[in-house]
């Protein structure tokens, strides 16, 4: 979390990366097309372009695209939580700022 003094309290470090992700939203049975943004251990930025209602507090599950898979089985989707949102003016993507509902196993799967 930033804090308006400037310092950022994150506890992990952010590293930049441009990889293909998918989405699926429990709350409305749909999948969702994702690009990331940066990751770190605790969670992920991924911009989406959403044509929905979806917001912080809303349970997700996600994969992200680091090899040649492009079939990924429920089973092997991450579990997190939407923790912000975020929308540039005039377009149709939305950042979503997610949590991985246990770290470690985030870690494990990559």
């Amino acid at each position: 979390m930033v804090v308006l003094d400037g310092r950022d309290r994150r506890k992990h470090t952010r590293h930049p990366l441009e990889r293909p992700a998918k989405l699926f939203c429990p709350k409305s049975g749909r999948f969702l097309a994702g690009r990331t943004r940066n990751i770190s251990a605790g969670g992920v930025l991924v911009e989406v372009d959403v044509t929905e209602s979806i917001g912080a507090g809303d349970a997700i599950l996600l994969t992200i695209a680091f090899g040649d898979r492009f079939i990924v089985p429920m089973t092997e989707l991450v579990p997190g939580s939407i923790v912000r949102t975020s929308a540039a003016d005039g377009s149709v993507s939305i950042g979503l700022a997610i949590a991985y509902d246990n770290s470690t196993e985030m870690a494990l799967s990559a």
